[in-house]
């Protein structure tokens, strides 16, 4: 299901939608952390704590962990109503790619 909702992402973006898409990545990155280390009652983590999370389960490599926590500020300024700044084309790929990454040992 997640999978799936990656290629939605990218229809997202091609439809000219990057905040729309760059909000369901960092959605979809929560949904494979849950999925790799799923708590029983867990309340919901920061984006932070996401990325900081997947990074030391060895999910996501130092690379990509580099990549993808300076887009936390612009996630929060985004998903918090700062009208005045657009998520670029790369920024969606660099959180799609951590989603990707962090479920690349699970088949299907």
């Amino acid at each position: 299901d997640i999978r799936r909702r990656v290629e939605e992402t990218r229809a997202l973006m091609i439809q000219g939608q990057p905040r729309a898409a760059f909000v369901m990545a960092w959605s979809l990155l929560e949904a494979a952390l849950h999925r790799i280390d799923s708590e029983k009652g867990a309340r919901p983590r920061t984006p932070g704590t996401v990325v900081e999370t997947l990074a030391m389960l060895g999910r996501i490599d130092p690379t990509l962990e580099r990549r993808v926590r300076p887009l936390i500020e612009l996630r929060n300024r985004v998903v918090h109503g700062d009208l005045q700044v657009e998520p670029s084309a790369d920024d969606v790929r660099s959180v799609l790619s951590a989603v990707e990454q962090s479920l690349a040992s699970e088949a299907g």
